[in-house]
């Protein structure tokens, strides 16, 4: 038979694992007694019955919606009475479940309750085993800067800082009202752009929107606020303005929030892209030159007064490039119709003489190295037919792959 106690440590197992592993804030809730008292990390992170818990865990899992794994240590109950307990432990929090991820180590108590046969929680109060100094990661336009800290522990400071040091670049949040009015924007993205906190309020007017090119503004306005009417994430690359007046590249990755005043926000985090911009310019800008160089060959290539052909280094050479003389001289109007010919592409001896073929194949293939030119004089066969003399020169070429052909 299971004991109390063991159902008040499976109870809070239950709880941890819908709220840290699977990120369900509805099944967490659901662990909670309708007059629950939570006293979490940060001023704003209390609730005074489940009502207010579901609207913590809702805005905190909004916010950093990965699962986050946990190990107990220093685990404890004891039992008041046949239905009052209370619960004690260590709690290992880390975002990889090898733990090659930052850790925080946070100290949990709460006070559990049975009726009708069901255990659920009644008071729960959570602090930082391994408190280290504060960093201001967040700047809430909403709120003076001693207050900073309510939003901070609101959208688990400790998790988007993982990820604020990891990119070039940093979060940004504004409400989803016209214009994106500031929520508020982290020190890194602050010192990104140049600005102090009240330097960017006043350029932008607090409106994130105000920091955008005004060439990308509209598109970028259009792309969040259907993402935000339709609760889904969004991803969108556009200019966002520095303090000296330049622009930087960014990729805008952003979801709908709960607020802790509890109106919809949008957090994004905004990763620089302007080298990937400027490389993937260069690329196309090579890219046509490079088309109008192969293009202009292709002219000189066609207006040759002498045919031009290129074919597969094999016992039976397939046709690979002709230009337009070489075209002509074998019958042909144009290469467009030399090509619709299978029958002589795919083995260009058809092309020759019967009489000569051996005597051409065998020319070939002595040009055993690149740079040697072999001179030949033979009959062909046009595409009417008729038989002519021709005088060509060839030489064997060979690509970036290693492979072989014959001009």
């Amino acid at each position: 038979m299971i004991s109390a106690g063991q159902k008040v440590n499976k109870l809070m197992q239950d709880f941890f694992t819908a709220y840290f592993n699977e990120r369900d804030y509805k099944a967490a809730a659901g662990f909670l007694r309708e007059d629950i008292r939570w006293i979490g990390l940060g001023a704003v992170c209390s609730a005074r019955d489940r009502s207010e818990a579901v609207k913590f865990l809702q805005a905190e899992i909004a916010a950093a919606p990965y699962a986050v794994f946990f190990e107990y240590e220093n685990v404890q109950n004891a039992m008041l009475s046949e239905t009052a307990a209370v619960f004690l432990c260590d709690l290992l929090l880390k975002k990889n479940k090898d733990g090659y991820d930052s850790d925080i180590s946070i100290r949990v108590m709460a006070a559990c309750n049975c009726c009708d046969s069901v255990w659920k929680i009644a008071a729960l109060h959570v602090s930082q085993a391994n408190m280290g100094p504060e960093t201001g990661d967040f700047f809430p336009a909403a709120f003076s800067m001693e207050k900073v800290a309510e939003v901070e522990s609101s959208i688990n400071r400790q998790m988007l800082g993982l990820l604020n040091r990891s990119i070039p670049g940093g979060i940004l949040g504004g409400y989803v009202a016209p214009g994106f009015p500031l929520y508020y924007v982290n020190e890194r993205m602050l010192a990104y752009l140049g600005y102090t906190y009240e330097e960017f309020v006043a350029d932008t007017k607090g409106l994130v929107m105000n920091g955008i090119h005004p060439d990308d503004l509209e598109r970028v306005e259009q792309i969040a606020s259907r993402a935000m009417d339709q609760d889904s994430e969004y991803e969108v690359k556009y200019r966002m303005k520095k303090k000296d007046g330049s622009y930087i590249w960014v990729s805008d990755v952003g979801k709908k929030v709960l607020a802790v005043n509890g109106n919809a926000a949008c957090i994004s985090v905004i990763r620089d892209i302007s080298g990937e911009i400027e490389a993937k310019q260069k690329l196309f800008e090579e890219s046509v030159e490079n088309r109008q160089q192969k293009n202009i060959l292709q002219n000189i290539i066609d207006t040759m007064p002498s045919g031009l052909l290129q074919c597969s280094f094999d016992r039976i050479p397939k046709a690979l490039m002709v230009n337009r003389t070489g075209a002509n001289i074998l019958g042909f109007e144009n290469e467009h119709e030399f090509f619709l010919r299978r029958d002589v592409c795919d083995n260009i001896l058809r092309c020759i003489h019967p009489e000569d073929r051996t005597k051409v194949l065998e020319e070939l293939f002595s040009i055993a190295e690149e740079g040697i030119v072999k001179n030949s004089s033979h009959r062909i066969k046009t595409a009417a037919g008729e038989e002519r003399w021709v005088r060509s020169a060839a030489c064997v070429i060979q690509n970036q792959q290693g492979e072989k052909s014959i001009r």
